[in-house]
């Protein structure tokens, strides 16, 4: 700023620049003490004003008459003094933490100053712009982090100075008579002293809230740079002042799991009451604090908005802060704890992300296996394909009717039954074709096992069989879940493992996983309850972030590339199939391309439930890549998913909270790990969400989504979305994209047997070159045209959500492209079998 000389209305001379500033903390101590340092040489004058018992600034007109032509206003947030002061001429500019109107500045106020007297932070200056005096900046700025940031391994240093800032900001808030500009470290020992011991009772405070439960650490436990943790905690309010630093010194010296490196900033929601007796909660919330970083800056207006108004209309509000921000609301009267605890709740959903707990979560995998025999002329003497059951079909049957002969009374292999619910909600004249023929378990078991191994055989309708999985178990291993109950492993027992035998030789093999909170959120239960003590312990039940990672990892069921880095080589995913506690299958996913799709864990799945193994797999096929054994696999690594998860808690309520929302639905429906923005080109990503996106019940809080392979739902918990949602999304939704991807499968199982009619078209046998391709031609079109008649439905239910949910599914698999494709692919094959006949009297 340039030097303004002129008369006030006052006949005083208003010459140069000053800062008036009202010394409550370290980093306003020191902007007082540099500019009286610095002052004669850039042509400033420094004006620490004082506060009122009842904390408004003292100004005179003898101030105002002394200051310069330009005033700068550090942290004084007084419209009023601004104004005397703007009456007068002068020119008035503010400095302080704000962060709302467009007033944050990543800088400290000091540095702002710095730069305001025409230097640079970095300058020395005439007297310096010490090592002191950064690391007070990067203080003010960052905060602890940024002390680390500054000087890693200085902590004890940070610590004093940590110290001085908290016992100046206290004396000043209790009006104490020290005069803050007489701060000196050794005549203010014994304040200093007190600061101390109030912050190890603050700590110890805290240890003693995760005993009880209501100090939680809210950690997703994935997710890499993106992985969340919150801290929550209740704290008496005689340590508001310490309650900020109280938690960094908890959680780096947390044990076990202590987490925090230095540098690495806390995000925590604090609320702050009375005191409780020995052991007991504090309770009659005063107030709250949250501190974060500074990329939540775009939440805070609407900490203050109207939707945050209506649920706590009686607080004061303030926010501040650079690279760390700070957001509080008290109860001044300390007659409104719950309007405290509904403004700590509204931020505690609108933040809480991946660490988010869950009231429940069901994932239902799929693969679509083609069982097809081999095409093999020699084996016909005429070149005609064989009639009968598909050998690879009669191989599972007699398997299945030996498990269930050796079983005796314990759970055996039975034909799926289903609520009569769930038949009526599919029109009558597909009942039968879609649905178990009976809905009673106690109706003749072993009648309705012949029935089925009948209408298998036959391919006439859609039969599933649910097979016992007790002891079966998937677990994910990943280095970035180290300290999950001690260890690196997330394990989720199998709930259910079906085979769904589809009419045109596929089969779809379906496992189930899942999880569901200890106790049940009744209407009314808000996350903070669910969070603070009143849930699950802390560390207990699957977070949000690690579902997401689960089903990302498992889905992808053999390697398609190979990771080359030697670094991520040594972290990759392992996926292991475990019997038990014993391990059956695994896959280290990447680390080499899989030889055989069907390898690994998957190979023991398929094995477990269809009893074929070597060579039906591929194991000891003679190719490399691609399906070398008789059981085929007709997808790409990618597992078909139907997922449904249900938050704790109420959706988040500012705009930057519902993005975030939106990119971890975003990436639940396209099942893809865990992470804090879109998964791909922010654009695209939108694009296909919408695009896949069913929100009839969005203002219920439910949203269902649909990609070609995926089919999700996100309900947040109560318990009507629990109960009826769940049943839904686990019964008639699961059937309608059951058969969407029965038709995909049998329609991939149909091209995939007339490749083969080509490919061996011109191999010598005993019926004549390439046998009879035309003979196979018109077997695959006549199965095709009774498929079509059987499963090639556009609508399933009268219900208007079925038939939208069915829709939006076909649209996304785009069946009705991939059919009329079949219809063209089978045309084309159908006139070269024409030209093969015609010529075949020539030869």
């Amino acid at each position: 700023m340039s030097d303004t000389t002129q008369k006030g209305d006052h006949g005083a001379t208003m010459d140069g620049l000053s800062v008036v500033v009202v010394p409550r903390d370290l980093e306003t101590l020191e902007i007082v003490r540099f500019v009286q340092e610095v002052g004669k040489v850039v042509g400033a004058r420094v004006h620490p004003l004082s506060l009122s018992p009842q904390g408004r600034v003292l100004l005179s007109q003898a101030d105002i008459n002394d200051m310069g032509g330009q005033v700068i206003l550090v942290s004084i947030a007084d419209q009023a003094v601004r104004a005397r002061i703007e009456r007068t001429g002068r020119g008035v500019e503010g400095i302080d933490h704000a962060v709302l109107q467009d007033r944050w500045s990543p800088l400290s106020r000091l540095e702002r100053v710095v730069q305001c007297l025409g230097l640079e932070p970095g300058d020395r200056g005439p007297a310096g712009f010490d090592g002191r005096r950064r690391t007070v900046a990067a203080g003010a700025r960052d905060f602890i982090p940024g002390l680390e940031r500054l000087d890693p391994g200085g902590l004890a240093r940070f610590g004093d100075l940590r110290g001085q800032d908290l016992t100046l900001r206290r004396a000043v808030r209790a009006r104490a008579p020290l005069d803050p500009l007489s701060f000196d470290p050794v005549t203010w020992a014994p304040d200093l002293e007190v600061t101390r011991t109030l912050l190890s009772e603050a700590v110890t405070a805290l240890d003693a809230g995760r005993a009880g439960g209501w100090t939680r650490v809210l950690d997703c436990r994935v997710g890499g740079n993106d992985r969340q943790r919150v801290v929550v905690a209740r704290l008496p309010a005689r340590f508001h002042e310490v309650a900020e630093d109280a938690v960094y010194a908890w959680v780096s010296h947390l044990r076990p799991g202590g987490w925090r490196e230095e540098g690495q900033s806390v995000e925590m929601v604090v609320l702050l009451g009375a005191e409780g007796e020995s052991g007991e909660r504090p309770s009659d919330s005063r107030g709250m604090l949250w501190s974060g970083p500074a990329s939540r800056r775009a939440w805070l207006p609407h900490w203050f908005g109207e939707t945050a108004r209506d649920r706590a209309p009686g607080l004061e509000r303030h926010a501040e802060g650079g690279g760390i921000l700070r957001f509080t609301a008290w109860d001044t009267l300390g007659q409104r704890a719950q309007e405290v605890e509904a403004m700590a709740n509204l931020v505690l959903e609108d933040i809480l992300s991946g660490a988010r707990p869950l009231q429940g979560w069901r994932t239902i995998f799929s693969i679509p296996l083609f069982l097809g025999d081999a095409l093999d002329p020699d084996a016909s003497p005429s070149g005609d394909p064989p009639a009968g059951t598909p050998k690879l079909t009669e191989a599972i049957l007699a398997h299945l009717a030996a498990w269930r002969a050796r079983a005796g009374s314990a759970p055996r292999p039975e034909p799926l039954t289903v609520t009569d619910q769930e038949r009526l909600y599919f029109l009558p004249d597909l009942r039968d074709r879609l649905l178990p023929p009976v809905s009673a378990p106690e109706v003749d078991q072993e009648g309705g096992w012949r029935e089925a191994e009948r209408d298998i055989r036959a391919g006439s309708r859609l039969v599933e069989i649910a097979l016992p999985c007790d002891d079966l178990s998937l677990s994910l291993t990943m280095a970035e879940l180290a300290g999950r109950d001690g260890g690196t492993c997330l394990r989720v027992p199998l709930e259910s493992l079906r085979l769904v035998f589809v009419p045109g030789e596929v089969v779809l093999l379906e496992w189930t996983v899942g999880g569901q909170a200890a106790r049940r959120a009744e209407w009314g239960t808000t996350l903070l309850d669910v969070v603070d003590g009143g849930g699950e312990a802390e560390g207990e039940g699957e977070t949000l972030a690690e579902v997401m990672t689960f089903n990302a990892e498992v889905r992808l069921v053999f390697s398609a590339w190979r990771e080359e880095n030697p670094e991520r080589r040594e972290i990759l995913p392992v996926v292991t199939l475990l019997r038990g506690g014993a391990e059956i299958g695994t896959l280290i996913r990447n680390r080499e391309v899989s030889r055989c799709p069907i390898t690994g864990w998957l190979a023991a799945l398929i094995a477990e439930a269809t009893g074929l193994s070597g060579a039906d797999l591929g194991e000891t096929g003679s190719s490399g890549v691609g399906n070398a054994g008789r059981l085929r696999l007709l997808c790409d690594e990618r597992a078909r998913v139907v997922t449904a998860v249900f938050p704790q808690g109420g959706e988040p309520v500012s705009p930057p909270g519902r993005r975030a929302l939106d990119c971890l639905r975003a990436r639940i429906l396209t099942v893809d790990p865990y992470g804090e923005g879109p998964a791909y080109d922010a654009a695209q990503t939108t694009a296909e969400y919408r695009r896949g996106l069913y929100d009839r019940f969005a203002d219920m809080g439910t949203v269902l989504g649909a990609t070609a392979h995926s089919l999700m739902m996100v309900a947040w918990a109560n318990p009507f979305a629990l109960s009826t949602l769940m049943a839904h999304m686990t019964t008639v939704y699961r059937r309608l994209f059951l058969v969407a991807q029965a038709q995909d499968a049998a329609l991939a199982g149909e091209a995939l047997r007339l490749a083969e009619i080509l490919e061996r078209a011109d191999i010598p046998t005993a019926a004549g070159v390439g046998g009879n391709p035309d003979a196979w031609i018109t077997a695959v079109r006549s199965a095709h045209g009774r498929f079509a008649a059987q499963l090639c439905e556009e609508h399933l239910s009268s219900q208007v959500q079925g038939r939208e949910v069915f829709a939006l599914i076909r649209q996304s698999m785009e069946l009705d492209a991939a059919f009329h494709a079949a219809e063209r692919r089978l045309d084309r094959f159908e006139a070269w079998g024409a030209s093969l006949r015609n010529r075949r009297p020539s030869q």
